[in-house]
């Protein structure tokens, strides 16, 4: 680099500066000759040091799922709508049950899941952009870090252990979206949902899913989490007699116009 060039850019800086160099002993600076995935988590973990993160900037958005109603398609509502959001942006999808079953759909089991994730962010003092890219599963153009095969695997994950993840993917820049799709089985789940900035909450048409609607409102209120439930969006299931399995895309039909409404009406696209 042209020593005037520098002097002038250092006087003015517009920014953060990353110094280019052809000289890999050439201190401060980043070797040009690296591969281009090497080039871009050093970046990233620059950004991530100073607080410049690109998605930081604008917000990575949290969006939440889970309801007291069970068997309400929940699972395939958030596939659905991570599949939506990648069109917009960078999208990971993380799945929080006990008993996913996605091994059976999937090249699983897998080696790795996202109980060894959180327990390495949280012993680690490494840049988490790195940590995230060596735990990914691709499921078309969204990432996944891969479920847990046993639930027992989620039992001394504690609430604080969630929560710093969480802001950890929020503010590491690599994406855009976070989708999290809780489960009664992991510890904080009203803290996981009042991190988010978009909670949905599927229920049913019928006397049963709505007296555990009611349940759960009032227990929202009466722990104070009364904040939960402003942001909270409740689209209805429709009747659906049979949706394929498709991780990998979201195919037309019912739960795709429904996923694209719910999302419209979140201001989300």
């Amino acid at each position: 680099l042209d020593s005037s060039l520098r002097g002038i850019m250092e006087e003015k800086p517009s920014g953060r500066i990353i110094w280019w160099s052809d000289r890999p002993e050439e201190a401060d600076t980043l070797f040009k000759y690296r591969s281009a995935g090497v080039l871009l988590h050093t970046i990233l973990g620059h950004l991530q040091e100073t607080g410049d993160c690109c998605t930081g900037l604008t917000g990575t958005k949290l969006i939440s799922l889970y309801s007291p109603v069970k068997r309400c398609l929940q699972t395939t509502f958030g596939i659905h709508l991570a599949h939506l959001l990648s069109k917009k942006g960078r999208t990971l999808y993380l799945n929080l049950e006990g008993y996913s079953g996605f091994d059976r759909f999937l090249s699983g089991p897998f080696s790795k899941d996202i109980s060894d994730f959180i327990y390495y962010v949280n012993q680690t003092s490494e840049n988490i952009s790195l940590i995230t890219q060596n735990f990914l599963y691709p499921l078309g153009e969204v990432d996944m870090i891969p479920p847990v095969l046993n639930p027992r695997n989620l039992q001394d994950i504690t609430e604080e252990m969630w929560i710093h993840m969480l802001h950890s993917l929020k503010t590491c820049g690599l994406y855009d979206y976070i989708i999290i799709d809780v489960s009664d089985f992991i510890h904080g789940t009203f803290s996981i949902l009042r991190e988010s900035q978009v909670v949905f909450s599927l229920t049913k048409l019928d006397e049963y899913a709505s007296a555990k609607w009611q349940q759960y409102c009032s227990i929202l209120e009466e722990s104070g989490y009364h904040d939960v439930l402003e942001k909270t969006k409740s689209p209805e299931v429709p009747y659906v007699s049979e949706i394929p399995v498709c991780m990998e895309a979201c195919l037309p039909g019912p739960m795709k116009d429904m996923v694209s409404k719910a999302a419209k009406e979140a201001g989300l696209v």
